[in-house]
């Protein structure tokens, strides 16, 4: 039930497993999550490394070495507040840029056309 809640606002199944282990194990290091859920220790490092990335899986230093625990379950509030952001961001990129693909497309404004052309020659220089 909670993992496919977690699928539908923006998990991968693996990373649901693993967010939902860590609320049962409580601090673990990811070799202990690794062998609870039955996945190698590489894969948890990886999606442990995603959830950190998102604020919802706190790491800290212990004498034992490394250990990961979840964050509180607002933080996916947070998670949200980021991603409106970056979309809301998008969005206004996008509404800048929108007129301008339009002229191109409609042939009124060589002016994007070169800057475009201009910026891919750069760009494909940076490359090589």
């Amino acid at each position: 039930m909670f993992e496919s809640n977690l699928i539908e606002f923006g998990l991968s199944q693996r990373e649901a497993k693993v967010y939902l282990a860590s609320f049962s194990l409580g601090e673990a290091p990811a070799s202990v999550i690794a062998e609870h859920l039955g996945f190698s220790r590489l894969t948890v490092y990886s999606i442990l490394k995603r959830l950190l990335s998102m604020g919802l899986i706190l790491s800290c230093e212990r004498k034992s070495g490394r250990v990961f625990c979840p964050a509180s379950p607002e933080t996916f509030l947070n998670f949200f507040d980021d991603q409106l952001s970056i979309i809301q961001s998008k969005r206004d990129r996008w509404t800048d840029f929108f007129p301008k693909l339009k002229r191109f497309f409609k042939g009124g404004n060589t002016d994007f056309l070169e800057s475009v052309y201009v910026r891919t020659i750069q760009d494909e220089k940076r490359l090589k």
